[in-house]
């Protein structure tokens, strides 16, 4: 989503904002304690702060958005310090996964994938309950807009589909896949399905399986079946792994 808490209708570019000598004008006008204080030791803001600080604005709508987000702001103790909270640990979801457990097959892809998206989760819940705890209490237009856009884009029924996408990623029943006999007896078309059901027949329980299946076990041991096994695995869920 577009935050536009500095511009009506757009993001800032930090790039395009820099003006020429930026570095020599930050020493000839004193400001670098300034922007050290500012940024409390984060890299992200301080990459953000000079660019601003240094495009000032002349327009008196633009100022006047400005600065009645920043009213907005002053009036709500804590509110800035928590959506910066909340943005930098969501930024450092990746990080926080851990990447050295993983490989690059589909498997592996998708776990690392789910964990990162489960991590995020949560931070979408809190962002939730920040637009909802503050969203009437604003009086700015940018804000009002971003709360609005929150409660818009993460309405009640999201978060129970994607925890339960989440949770049918587990694979906690196998995996169910779909196939074709292709040229030579190879398979071919594999499709992942989502599976009827995750409780077990009387028919299952017993070891009987399925009246209408044929099953085959992978006998123990079985160490080229077993990576035969996986290949068959990694085709169906690559997809949903690209995907994640």
């Amino acid at each position: 989503m577009k935050v536009r808490l500095l511009f009506t209708d757009r993001d800032p570019d930090v790039r395009s904002r820099v003006p020429a000598r930026a570095d020599d004008l930050i020493r000839d006008l004193g400001i670098e304690a300034l922007l050290e204080v500012m940024a409390a030791g984060d890299e992200r803001v301080r990459d953000q702060l000079a660019p601003t600080l240094l495009s000032p604005l002349d327009d008196v709508a633009e100022i006047a958005y400005r600065q009645d987000v920043l009213l907005d702001f002053l009036a709500l103790p804590g509110l800035a310090e928590a959506l910066h909270r909340l943005a930098a640990h969501a930024v450092d979801s990746p990080r926080r996964t851990r990447t050295w457990l993983f490989g690059k097959d589909p498997s592996s892809v998708m776990r690392r994938s789910r964990d990162i998206l489960a991590d995020l989760l949560s931070d979408l819940h809190e962002l939730r309950t920040l637009a909802d705890d503050h969203a009437d209490r604003c009086r700015s237009a940018g804000l009002t807009a971003m709360f609005a856009t929150v409660r818009t884009e993460l309405p009640d029924d999201y978060f129970p589909l994607v925890e339960g996408h989440l949770q049918r990623l587990q694979f906690s029943s196998g995996v169910v896949m779909t196939a074709a006999i292709g040229p030579s007896g190879q398979g071919t078309g594999y499709v992942l399905r989502k599976p009827h059901s995750t409780k077990r027949t009387w028919r299952q329980l017993v070891g009987l399986g399925d009246p209408d299946s044929y099953t085959y076990r992978l006998p123990d041991r079985d160490e080229a079946g077993a990576r035969a096994m996986m290949a068959l695995e990694s085709i169906g869920i690559n997809l949903v792994a690209d995907a994640l």
